[in-house]
């Protein structure tokens, strides 16, 4: 009888023992995953921490530190009213409805548009150079495959802008000056000379081709259809960003916007 007790009770304390051990091994991996996390968000210049405990819930979410930052620090991104500064970002400078470019601001890279375009008197059209190199490849790619991609409009100077934006019937289609992506000189707008910028263009080869291969060649779709809510934008299916293959490749797989893409990747100051 007295075996059987003493063979309880130490089961008894084994267990016990044991289940500290598990316990403190527990608490000592949450704890160094939570000096990791600190360690790796806190390089970040937008990082607040007093924001610490916020950030470190949302990233158990996601898995994502920018992203963690980001819907933490600036939650109303995609419906901001107030009016910021462009920064720039590895795809060039972000400009949209809220972040604007300066009366002063022109690309020091502009080069003249040697690929197929609309020539318009008194006019030379400008781009940027590594924007033009990697269209240079996505027209000549086109026309292997028998179609004929015409630029109808790529850099637009504030001032430009400003008068387009004055003589403009609907405002909603055109962008205040400043507000322009054109202003970067690394957007274009692409069409066939048959359609020009106009709903027709979607029933074309050529609009196809460039829905599936633009990005290939750094370029994304700026304003694709049912995203109006977050481009603040209406669909525009020949208006074409170049950001780089690399980015270009993230948003297509991933159908982003660029703002999508800034919100998910790019840590906002």
């Amino acid at each position: 009888m007295f075996k059987k007790i003493f063979l309880f009770l130490l089961f008894i304390i084994l267990f016990f023992l044991t289940s500290s051990t598990k316990n403190l091994s527990l608490s000592t991996t949450s704890s160094t995953l939570e000096d990791e996390f600190l360690k790796s968000i806190s390089q970040y210049k937008s990082f607040n921490p007093e924001m610490i405990d916020l950030y470190y819930q949302e990233y158990l979410l996601n898995h994502n530190l920018v992203l963690s930052l980001n819907k933490i620090n600036v939650p109303d991104f995609f419906n901001r009213q107030n009016m910021f500064p462009s920064f720039t970002f590895e795809g060039g400078p972000f400009v949209n409805k809220n972040y604007y470019l300066t009366k002063n601001f022109i690309p020091d890279d502009l080069v003249p548009v040697t690929i197929s375009k609309v020539n318009r008197k008194n006019e030379v059209m400008l781009i940027n150079k590594t924007a033009l190199t990697y269209a240079k490849l996505l027209f000549e790619d086109a026309k292997k495959e028998g179609m004929n991609l015409v630029v109808f409009s790529a850099y637009r100077s504030y001032i430009k802008q400003e008068n387009l934006y004055q003589q403009a019937n609907n405002k909603n289609y055109v962008a205040k000056a400043g507000f322009s992506e054109h202003q970067t000189g690394l957007a274009i707008d692409i069409a066939t000379l048959d359609t020009g910028l106009t709903s027709y263009f979607e029933k074309t080869r050529e609009y196809e081709y460039l829905t599936t291969h633009a990005h290939l060649f750094g370029f994304i779709k700026r304003y694709p259809k049912d995203k109006n809510t977050i481009t603040k934008y209406p669909y525009e299916a020949w208006h074409y960003r170049f950001v780089g293959p690399e980015l270009a490749k993230i948003i297509y797989e991933h159908n982003m916007t660029l703002e999508e893409y800034i919100y998910t990747y790019v840590a906002l100051n």
